[in-house]
């Protein structure tokens, strides 16, 4: 029984104590409260400076975010098992001026019977001015075979591609990328429709779906026609097999150091080329590039996010400011505080708790108005913002953290004061 008493007696010092933290910290609340009413125009001047500050990191780390992502997805739809084949630059007397006519579309097949090749395709490429009606607009022009398409993993949004054989007939077709069919076209549908390029005729059969731009190529500038078609009305080239790059699909992305090695044995035979000698042909492997531009995007993302936290750091420096002047016009209300009785850690926790307060208040609304910014900006200008719930718990987080350290030296400051010097205070 009287075990029982000293449970419920224990129980009940339990339930006091934790009334009395809870009564403590509204008490702590109520003053904060009062204190910041007091001087509204400069708690609203010091609060803005989070409030900015929170603001700009959200806005940054969601358009950097954004932009990472976007990256990330061209490249996923393009693939992490394409290998490219350029054409080497011109030496002229140790200084590289520019491409030479080195590839064929014959060293395409030959690549093709590479073991651990999938698909194998080739382009040239030319530039020109495409016409309808009273619109123009400069578009690069890619001769291509039908198994372009496949290799570079295009997709079609109306109409359709061009096949094989119409692409050995040197049919007059062609497909365009979605910015040459706003320019052109607008909301009409292009299909079927006949442009000009060079006053050559073409029928349009397909719109390709959007992509963005992929390594250093934007299919959504650009307009496909047949490779014969091509040689026969765009190229200007004496060499009539060359080409200007060659496509291929891996069967799968461990096998890429492989086939490249492959690639540039069967090609320096091909080309006679000697040991001393130096490639004529150049490798570019789009998971290296994938990987260097996310990397890129990253620390793109970074950089944002720190120029962001300045604004943070300008904030606590506010806060502290606002703190301290705090401090020195009620040193004696401190004092009297002191001579009735309240501990140092009393005294801290107040003035810690006001600058905490005045940190979380704009860390919310900072939060609020970013997120609204970015919904809105992402909207209005057609562009990826990522609001991410890391980001959103990382600003909050950190403008906490920025008003306990702009606080805890003015909270420190008055918790030492002396009580009776306070009093003597003017």
């Amino acid at each position: 029984m009287i075990k029982n008493y000293r449970n419920a007696e224990n129980e009940q010092n339990n339930k006091s104590g934790k009334a009395l933290y809870i009564s403590v910290i509204a008490d702590m609340f109520s003053e904060a409260w009062i204190s910041l009413k007091s001087y509204k125009l400069r708690s609203f001047l010091t609060i803005l400076g989070i409030v900015i500050g929170v603001m700009a990191v959200v806005d940054m780390v969601a358009l950097g975010e954004g932009v990472q992502r976007k990256v990330n997805a061209q490249f996923a739809g393009l693939g992490s098992n394409l290998l490219t084949v350029r054409p080497g630059f011109a030496n002229t007397r140790g200084v590289y001026t520019g491409n030479i006519q080195t590839l064929t579309y014959e060293d395409a097949a030959a690549i093709s019977a590479i073991s651990q090749v999938a698909k194998t395709s080739y382009a040239n490429s030319a530039t020109g001015q495409a016409v309808y009606n009273k619109k123009n607009i400069g578009a690069g022009i890619y001769g291509v075979p039908a198994s372009y398409f496949e290799v570079m993993n295009f997709k079609i949004e109306k109409g359709t591609f061009f096949t094989e054989k119409e692409a050995k007939l040197g049919s007059s077709y062609a497909l365009i990328g979605k910015n040459i069919c706003k320019e052109l076209f607008g909301e009409e549908n292009p299909v079927g429709k006949a442009i000009r390029i060079k006053n050559i005729p073409l029928t349009i059969i397909g719109l390709i779906q959007q992509s963005g731009s992929i390594g250093f190529i934007n299919p959504d500038d650009h307009i496909f026609i047949p490779f014969k078609t091509f040689l026969r009305r765009f190229s200007g080239s004496a060499l009539p097999k060359s080409v200007q790059r060659i496509v291929l699909n891996v069967t799968s992305e461990e096998h890429l150091g492989y086939v490249s090695n492959k690639i540039t044995e069967l090609l320096r035979s091909r080309h006679n080329i000697r040991k001393s000698e130096e490639n004529d042909f150049r490798l570019i492997n789009m998971t290296e590039i994938a990987n260097t531009v996310k990397e890129t995007t990253r620390l793109f993302t970074i950089l944002l996010a720190a120029i962001a936290a300045i604004s943070l750091l300008v904030g606590s420096i506010g806060i502290m400011n606002m703190m301290l002047v705090s401090v020195t016009e009620r040193t004696k209300e401190i004092g009297l505080r002191k001579a009735l009785g309240a501990p140092n850690k009393t005294i801290l926790q107040q003035f810690l708790f006001e600058a905490v307060l005045i940190s979380f208040f704009g860390s919310v609304m900072g939060l609020v108005l970013g997120v609204t910014i970015a919904l809105a900006l992402g909207s209005f200008f057609n562009i990826d913002m990522v609001i991410g719930l890391s980001s959103i718990f990382l600003s909050v987080a950190v403008s906490i953290a920025v008003g306990i350290s702009a606080g805890l030296f003015p909270a420190i400051k008055a918790s030492r004061l002396n009580p009776i010097e306070a009093f003597r205070y003017e």
